[in-house]
């Protein structure tokens, strides 16, 4: 029955988020800023918050379902609509002239949210325990809605539900989250200060996680950042390592297993372009409006490449286990709407692979997209490749 499912999956998801949060031992105290230097009065400060409102009692204790309808109360500001509240066990205490006093939990470090109470401006500062007899200094800043869907393509389907954490940048996610999203519709949405950042998603039904924490940079002025399609994977190959890409920089990436292909053979190889800088493009339709800025972009790099186009090729990988179509055929069939509205009718101007089983997306451990891969003509993966270091190499090879 959907409800008791819906009822277990969400008391996993509270244990795993109520979990995260240590016993409070030390106190830090400081002030809170605009970006002038001026002192700022109506503010909010703690070390946990929440990205779905109030979610909690009145004794600061997770909601618990009771019933099928009280999982949309509790959920009630997911996707798009979640709002920062903060944990009242982890609400700093507010003093006069913008200071405040927070007790934090023994750790080497420890990062503390300030918002304004409008929801508009934020800043986070990661604190040093061992420096905690020093005043900490938080500068608000506008904050921009960060957002993202999360999906399995190995169960070719959303997940029932899904849980996203945000981590300041300092302890690569292994430490307590700075807030949380919790989401019946696989959606996260933060509101969150410019800044680096790691998130991380996991979900039930399937039971699925990333490999590790992915990094963000929250530019600045920037009032919304779409994350796209995040892919949870479910599994773990046979050897129990669980697969990330970026495990084989400096390597030769795993073989393709493609079901069909246009512009190549089906059968085609990586080593069939030894020589050659080669983009290994993974998407999919279900990957919403970034599916057609990414590619239209590589539409057009090999426009603007024309003249270099013996040096490097763009293969178009695209997930097709979702729509069972392992046929280029049932490619273009599904496809024709987005190639209609989005390409104007232009077909790809480079090889579509169809990943109709998502065995290509598993073994590379694909978990955002799209993403775009760069292999080197030696056929090894390049860290952090992307086309602005493609056209700088690409250059070098420019005929005089």
């Amino acid at each position: 029955m959907r409800g008791a499912t819906a009822f277990l999956i969400l008391s996993v998801l509270v244990t795993s988020v109520a979990a995260e949060e240590p016993e409070l031992t030390l106190g830090i105290s400081g002030t809170v800023v605009d970006q002038q230097g001026a002192t700022v009065e109506d503010f909010d400060v703690a070390h946990f918050w929440s990205s779905n409102g109030v979610c909690w009692n009145a004794d600061g204790e997770y909601y618990q379902p009771a019933a099928e309808s009280d999982e949309q109360k509790i959920w009630k500001d997911e996707g798009e609509l979640g709002e920062l509240a903060p944990l009242p066990r982890n609400l700093a205490q507010r003093l006069p002239e913008g200071h405040f006093f927070i007790e934090v939990p023994d750790l080497d470090q420890v990062a503390l949210m300030a918002v304004d109470r409008d929801r508009q401006r934020g800043g986070i500062v990661v604190v040093d325990i061992a420096a905690t007899n020093q005043p900490v200094e938080i500068v608000l800043r506008p904050l921009t809605r960060v957002t993202g869907e999360v999906y399995c393509a190995e169960a070719g389907r959303k997940p029932k539900s899904s849980a996203a954490r945000v981590w300041a940048r300092h302890d690569q996610g292994t430490g307590p989250a700075i807030t949380f999203c919790v989401s019946l519709q696989s959606k996260f949405s933060f509101l969150l200060p410019p800044g680096q950042y790691d998130i991380n998603v996991h979900s039930e039904s399937p039971d699925a996680a990333l490999p590790r924490p992915f990094q963000v940079e929250v530019p600045t002025g920037k009032p919304s950042l779409d994350l796209g399609v995040i892919n949870v994977l479910m599994t773990q190959p046979e050897d129990g390592i669980p697969r990330d890409y970026r495990q084989f920089y400096g390597k030769q990436p795993p073989p393709l297993n493609i079901t069909d292909a246009r512009g190549v053979r089906e059968d085609v190889k990586l080593s069939d372009f030894r020589g050659k800088w080669v983009v290994l493009d993974f998407w999919a339709t279900w990957c919403g409006p970034r599916v057609k800025n990414n590619l239209s972009e590589l539409a057009e790099f090999c426009q603007q490449h024309a003249e270099q186009r013996d040096h490097f090729e763009i293969l178009s990988i695209c997930n097709t286990q979702g729509q069972k179509a392992i046929t280029i055929e049932a490619f273009e069939k599904f496809s024709a709407p987005l190639v209609d509205g989005a390409w104007k009718g232009t077909s790809l101007p480079y090889p579509v692979l169809v990943d109709g089983e998502g065995k290509t997306a598993g073994a590379y451990g694909i978990y955002r997209w799209p993403t775009a891969l760069l292999i080197d003509p030696e056929g090894c993966l390049v860290k952090d490749g992307d086309l602005a270091y493609l056209a700088e190499r690409l250059k070098e090879r420019r005929p005089e």
